[in-house]
């Protein structure tokens, strides 16, 4: 692009906050059976065993560990997934990710979740909403902002921030805080009166029906 001589490079950082805490031991799946465009059902086995999961038993279990009772529909599993990929005209490559999806029901011999894409082999872990989690990254995500608030003044090399885009889920704010302005405080508290800007999700940001955004 032609820039007017001594216009600077825009640059974005990414800062991201969870509010997930990992419970329970890491499972692979065995078998897997789309049900619909956007759910699947799945048996599973834990990592080093030979015999189907109890999801029912698993969840039990991790509502003891955790001492307060968190309803089937808040878990969600955390699938890592390792896929061939290519972006564009880029030879494929081998790709880790971790993708999550939201339980929907689970009984003694499967677990029924959002969402498709998962292989037999995969592995995952059960992850739940937890605010001492979700408080602890997003003080950490403030730090960040504070110290490149701090880079952006010293040194030759001068940067100026003039914006912010924030995506978020309003549950985080309405319901799992009670502070509607939770998620906007890093950046907030560090630039006040700069631009902020963004959209609310009610569920992940990018999962579903892609026809729906």
């Amino acid at each position: 692009m032609n820039k007017p001589p001594g216009v600077g490079e825009t640059q974005f950082h990414i800062v991201l906050s969870s509010a997930l805490l990992p419970v329970g031991p890491t499972c692979q799946v065995t078998s897997i059976k789309e049900i619909t465009t956007l759910k699947a059902r799945l048996t599973a086995r834990r990592e080093g065993s030979y015999e189907n999961l109890d999801v029912l038993a698993l969840l039990n279990q991790v509502n003891e560990e955790l001492g307060r009772w968190v309803v089937t529909q808040e878990f969600f599993i955390g699938v890592t997934r390792r896929r061939n990929c290519s972006i564009g005209l880029e030879k494929v490559e081998w790709v880790t990710s971790l993708v999550f999806h939201q339980v929907l029901e689970g009984d003694e011999e499967s677990l029924i979740v959002d969402g498709i894409g998962i292989k037999s082999g995969d592995t995952f872990r059960l992850y739940c909403p937890d605010p001492t989690t979700a408080i602890s990254s997003t003080a950490n995500a403030s730090a960040y902002i504070r110290s490149f608030k701090q880079g952006s003044t010293t040194g030759s090399d001068k940067r100026e921030v003039f914006g912010c885009y924030i995506f978020s889920s309003w549950r985080r704010g309405m319901q799992f805080f009670v502070q509607p302005d939770f998620d906007s405080s890093p950046f907030r508290d560090n630039f006040p009166g700069v631009t902020l800007g963004g959209m609310f999700s009610v569920l992940e940001i990018g999962r579903g029906d892609s026809t729906l955004y």
